[in-house]
């Protein structure tokens, strides 16, 4: 449980041990006083334990409630960690450099100091961009999109991560200010509903409520739905807050895909089918239980899935999914978007044209880990789809 935090305590230590050597360096050019060694040394121990609190005894004191003030204490760690890190990098990189050149290059003056102050300029305004919701539309044409389905409006989020929010109650109803004034067919939910827990959902019911689509609203689970980042008492617990968490999905108001599929039909011609897979069942399995022939939507939480399985049946004209966050750090550069997530995931954020095969992926609404969106803000995303059969 918790992978996340031990890769954090384990940078932590990593950045405990980077310490003392850059603090032993400065050390040799300049002797320092007690206090500074003192407070240089006790920094990355005060994250090390704050970590080994929250993995190991904040579950006793404060339940699910204390990871509103995790992901906080991780926005504090990045912010001190990341400034560090780049200084202490090109400090040894002048070192170095002057055993070969003699003389001192300063990099730690002319490249580290302006990468912190963009870094620290982008992380504090990627944190006001957290809240701030964008809206986009696209506009998709589908080859054997049936003719009675042309004009289809799907509103399409994802990723709420509930527990991690403080405030909430403007950003939720703009949400759902923006899906409601769309007048959408479809509202179809990626999953990631929750953090860590069902309660988080809780305070949420009247929004999710409130949300309206003319055939009904639809989603799968994420991982984080199946409660796998929590210390349960035991393996059964975790189960049963799965499916508490399922009790959760409907309590506001979703029809949940469990690899299951649902027909959404204006006649006996024109007829879709909506899939949800999940990562407990076999997605080849749960497309091909759908009459084969019918034009298909896929959702699934996590856009890798959807490969190679899928690929070869082109009765699934749309694949839907999310998880990304595009790693809530996208900028768009000269016209190209760059991303920290394109190292690891392939398809991270937008819509993608795989062999006439349509691939869309949101970035959320949420947040995980910190709450920052560097260079994106989090969406709500409006497709249209359009028939091209017979142009």
């Amino acid at each position: 449980m918790y992978p996340h935090f031990i890769k954090f305590i384990i940078i932590s230590a990593f950045w405990l041990l980077l310490t003392a050597l850059f603090y032993f360096t400065i050390r040799k050019k300049k002797p320092q006083k007690k206090l500074f060694r003192t407070i240089f040394l006790s920094i990355p121990l005060f994250f090390i334990c704050g970590f080994l609190f929250f993995k190991f005894g904040a579950n006793y004191f404060f339940g699910g409630g204390i990871q509103k003030v995790i992901v906080w204490f991780m926005w504090l760690w990045v912010l001190v960690f990341v400034p560090f890190l780049l200084y202490a990098i090109f400090y040894w990189l002048d070192l170095f450099l002057k055993l070969i050149f003699k003389r001192d290059i300063k990099l730690k003056y002319f490249i580290a100091l302006p990468l912190i102050l963009i870094f620290l300029i982008a992380y504090i305004q990627g944190t006001f961009n957290a809240n701030k919701l964008e809206i986009r539309t696209l506009t998709i044409e589908m080859e054997n999109l049936p003719q009675e389905f042309d004009g289809l409006k799907i509103a399409v989020f994802g990723d709420t991560h509930l527990g991690n929010f403080v405030k909430y109650k403007d950003y939720f109803n703009q949400i759902g200010n923006a899906i409601n004034s769309q007048n959408v067919d479809l509202l179809l939910f990626t999953g990631d509903l929750v953090n860590s827990m069902p309660k988080e959902g809780v305070p949420f019911f009247p929004f999710f409520k409130n949300l309206k689509a003319k055939y009904g609203k639809y989603a799968v689970m994420g991982n984080h739905d199946f409660c796998q980042y929590f210390d349960w008492s035991s393996e059964i617990t975790r189960e049963t807050m799965v499916y508490k968490t399922k009790d959760l999905y409907r309590a506001c108001d979703f029809s949940l895909l469990e690899n299951d599929y649902f027909l959404l039909e204006k006649d006996s011609l024109n007829t879709i089918c909506i899939v949800g897979a999940d990562e407990t069942g076999n997605l080849q399995q749960t497309v091909e239980n759908c009459p084969q022939e019918m034009f298909k939507i896929l959702i699934l939480h996590k856009p890798k899935d959807w490969q190679p399985q899928i690929t070869e049946n082109k009765n699934v004209a749309l694949i839907i999914a999310g998880h990304t966050h595009a790693l809530q750090c996208t900028y768009n550069i000269f016209g190209k978007e760059i991303s920290l997530a394109q190292l690891i995931f392939k398809y991270w954020d937008g819509l993608y044209n795989i062999d006439n095969q349509y691939l869309f992926v949101t970035r959320g609404v949420g947040y995980a880990g910190v709450p920052v969106r560097m260079g994106l803000k989090p969406e709500v995303s409006i497709l249209e789809l359009k028939s091209n059969t017979g142009n």
